[in-house]
């Protein structure tokens, strides 16, 4: 199927588009070979149907079954510092002594 400049004119008209005579052209090219794509995908073959010669599996195909999942863990299991709640973190040096001279 092929669409023709007047076609192209008619959907530019209803969408208010203004479409230069060169655009006109293009568009119409373009959306005929979309159909002609379209076409040749009506004619593939519908899943399920045998092709000759079967396509042989690629490698190995692991079982799909679910492992433990990380995030059931409690915080205390992989927190290396876990108090009442929070997590602790070392202190840093450039915090200890006096609070003035601290980052100079």
């Amino acid at each position: 199927m092929t669409v023709s400049p007047d076609q192209v004119r008619a959907i530019a008209g209803l969408a208010r588009l203004r479409l230069t005579e060169a655009e006109v052209v293009l568009y119409a090219t373009q959306l005929s070979d979309i159909l002609a794509h379209v076409a040749d995908l009506g004619e593939a073959p519908e899943p399920g149907t045998a092709i000759d010669p079967p396509i042989p599996a690629a490698g190995s195909v692991r079982a799909d079954v679910a492992g433990a999942d990380p995030l059931l863990r409690t915080p205390e299991e992989f927190a290396p510092g876990w108090v009442a709640g929070f997590f602790t973190v070392p202190r840093l040096i450039a915090l200890d002594g006096d609070r003035e001279g601290a980052g100079q």
